[in-house]
């Protein structure tokens, strides 16, 4: 099937990067859906009909002007997804051409019909795979890996993370305990303890529960961590080590 000459793609409104201490907007205001020319890969490049693109906390300080690359007005935002290669820009990249694939985009982001990629920056995937495991296959998981991989150099034999309950907390668990390494996994509610366990968490406290400060008290003391891996910034994560 020929690709349109034309797609839908959500952008951002501005450019460049945001103020020092200008005011946080909705994602919503800082997008504009729009039709753009699809995108024509060039030599060494693929191109790539979206099936599905997540929205990672790195897409929205990207659209808000507060991430470490300065926002391309007119481009589309969108840092990874899956989809199927539709077209190559050569011969050499041509044998990926009709494979489902997780990508990282490049020179046109993942919220768009279609996106450009190189063959170092996607992977193929299983027809058996989710969408949605497919389309979150870089971000999240070279995050944890990373994370995983500096606390085991530094010595680690026990870590806290919060917001263990999300993708990447899932992840660094997983990973830990593949390293060895404790984890005191804190997450809000109650019904997110057993399944944290069941992936070999080796505390989960939900500290929604009125006796959180206690059992996070003998969790630390047992356990000894010196490192915290924090995904919420809030007083509740300064309190853990307090």
């Amino acid at each position: 099937m020929t690709p349109a000459d034309d797609m839908q793609a959500l952008v951002p409104r501005h450019d460049g990067s945001a103020e020092a201490g200008a005011s946080a907007a909705a994602p919503a205001e800082l997008l504009e859906l729009r039709r753009l020319p699809r995108p024509r890969p060039a030599a060494g490049q693929l191109l790539v009909a979206v099936a599905l693109a997540p929205v990672n906390p790195s897409d929205l300080l990207y659209i808000a002007g507060t991430y470490g690359l300065p926002r391309r007005r007119g481009a589309a935002a969108g840092f990874e997804g899956t989809g199927v290669v539709v077209a190559a820009g050569d011969a050499a990249t041509a044998a990926l051409v009709g494979r489902r694939v997780s990508f990282l985009a490049g020179a046109s982001g993942a919220w768009a019909d279609y996106a450009l990629t190189d063959p170092a920056s996607c992977v193929p995937v299983a027809q058996a795979l989710r969408e949605e495991d497919a389309a979150a296959l870089f971000v999240n998981p070279l995050t944890a890996m990373a994370m995983i991989a500096l606390a085991a150099e530094a010595g680690a034999r026990a870590l806290v993370l919060n917001a263990a309950g999300s993708q990447l907390g899932r992840m660094l668990i997983a990973l830990a305990c593949e390293r060895g390494i404790a984890t005191v996994a804190v997450v809000r509610r109650p019904e997110s303890v057993e399944p944290l366990h069941a992936l070999g968490a080796t505390e989960v406290l939900a500290s929604s529960l009125p006796d959180h400060a206690e059992r996070l008290g003998a969790a630390l003391a047992a356990h000894k961590p010196r490192i915290l891996l924090d995904a919420v910034g809030d007083q509740a994560a300064a309190d853990l080590f307090a």
